[in-house]
């Protein structure tokens, strides 16, 4: 009887190990990165009223970049950029989505962070190439909300552009974080 009993005793301790180990299990196979449920295309399209209204480009071309070379119905996920180019007048702009499982820290090349609807927006002088038909250096703003970061390369030496810039980068980065 006391063998039974210590019989049953090691088999319930073994299932409950078994069992522990199995809810463990699940998270470390199906755990993926972060995707959201928006596309490259919602990227390339986000900005383009924008640079359109903004930059006076009448006939943008999109060109999608990231790894192996995304197709436009490919999920958000990690180093999405999307670059917009108009000939005339010559506008090159690009706009770009990342997530990041550490939190974002300041650049330390930051000249200003602006507010936008209490989301804080670096503004950095880029080393991408941009150009717009305005005049002014190139700058990259970047906005993170969830880990998600939400960059746009352009060229202006306007705080109204600059600031309307820094507002469509927080609500993109609002809606395609989702």
């Amino acid at each position: 009887m006391a063998g039974r009993i210590g019989a049953r005793l090691a088999l319930t301790g073994l299932s409950m190990v078994a069992l522990s180990s199995c809810s463990l299990l699940p998270n470390s196979i199906t755990h993926r990165e972060p995707e959201s449920t928006h596309t490259m295309q919602d990227l390339c399209n986000f900005p383009k009223e924008f640079v359109t209204n903004t930059f006076h480009a009448q006939k943008l071309e999109v060109r999608p970049e990231g790894p192996g070379s995304p197709p436009m119905d490919r999920k958000l996920g990690h180093g999405d950029l999307c670059w917009l180019t108009n000939v005339s007048p010559v506008v090159v702009t690009a706009v770009g989505m990342d997530y990041s499982r550490t939190p974002e820290h300041s650049n330390p090349g930051t000249t200003r962070t602006w507010t936008i609807d209490g989301v804080p927006v670096q503004e950095v002088p880029s080393d991408q190439h941009s150009s717009t038909n305005t005049t002014g250096p190139s700058i990259t703003l970047k906005a993170t909300i969830d880990r998600w970061t939400g960059t746009f390369i352009f060229n202006s030496d306007s705080e109204s552009t600059i600031k309307a810039a820094a507002e469509m980068l927080v609500n993109m980065v609002r809606t395609l974080k989702n």
